[in-house]
């Protein structure tokens, strides 16, 4: 029961840490790789690639000119653009709500694209959760022919969300 208390206080301890962090927010342009493991907001435009690592809370409303790499614990969620790709480690989570222009790799965390959100590369999922708009759940055992690539699969319809109802065949 003490080991269960001290469990609990820790948690309370580091849950006050992370309410009294404050956020970085840069709204110039930057030249050179960023390494971020911080709560960070970028209205601005970064000139290279872009690292989050463990701790690295991430919300990107601006542009990366070039990739954008997520590390185990690092937590993004684009609003921008980014130039190049994505790579998502295992632990790690990411919202796409803005553009991609390069491919996409999942490799064991989690990619939500928003509905607004677009990838306009190839979208790989090798281990981990790609959740692309309407819900929908990919994985690696999910994709036609284990392809790998969620962009040309279509989802089969069941009954009921063509809006009709089973009844009505």
């Amino acid at each position: 029961m003490a080991r269960l208390r001290e469990h609990f206080a820790e948690g309370r301890e580091k849950m006050a840490d992370q309410e009294n962090q404050s956020t970085k927010e840069e709204r110039g342009r930057i030249q050179g790789d960023a390494v971020i493991a911080e709560r960070y907001v970028l209205w601005g435009t970064i000139v290279g690639d872009v690292r989050v690592l463990d701790g690295g809370k991430f919300w990107m409303r601006g542009n990366v000119q070039g990739d954008l790499i997520v590390e185990y614990g690092g937590r993004v969620h684009v609003f921008g653009q980014v130039s190049g790709s994505l790579f998502v480690a295992r632990g790690a989570k990411v919202i796409v709500s803005g553009l991609i222009h390069g491919p996409a790799t999942n490799d064991g965390g989690r990619l939500f694209i928003e509905p607004d959100g677009r990838i306009l590369g190839k979208i790989t999922t090798k281990r981990g959760d790609t959740v692309k708009k309407d819900n929908l759940t990919f994985g690696e055992d999910d994709l036609p022919n284990n392809s790998g690539s969620v962009r040309d699969w279509k989802p089969v319809k069941k009954p009921g969300q063509d809006g009709k109802s089973v009844h009505d065949r």
